[in-house]
């Protein structure tokens, strides 16, 4: 009989193997504040968490929109 090899923990034997994940790439939209808009009501329009959006746009809670700003957001792309 074979003497039976026993893989360690932490050598690549022991690790199963797992399938390449796919790399998340968002979609990034530009929007065009209107008159109205809040930063909340732009995050329930394009279903985004508003911490979120805050953050993607480097805005704070006392950060103000004005119409004609422009606010990145980063949807996942379906498929």
């Amino acid at each position: 009989a074979k003497p039976v090899k026993i893989a360690r923990a932490g050598t690549p034997a022991a690790e199963p193997r797992r399938a390449k994940a796919q790399k998340f790439q968002p979609k990034q939209k530009q929007y065009t504040v209107r008159r109205g808009d809040t930063l909340y009501s732009i995050a329930q329009r394009f279903d985004v968490d508003l911490d979120d959006l805050r953050r993607w746009n480097k805005l704070t809670t006392k950060s103000r929109l004005f119409p004609g700003d422009k606010v990145t957001i980063l949807l996942a792309q379906n498929g």
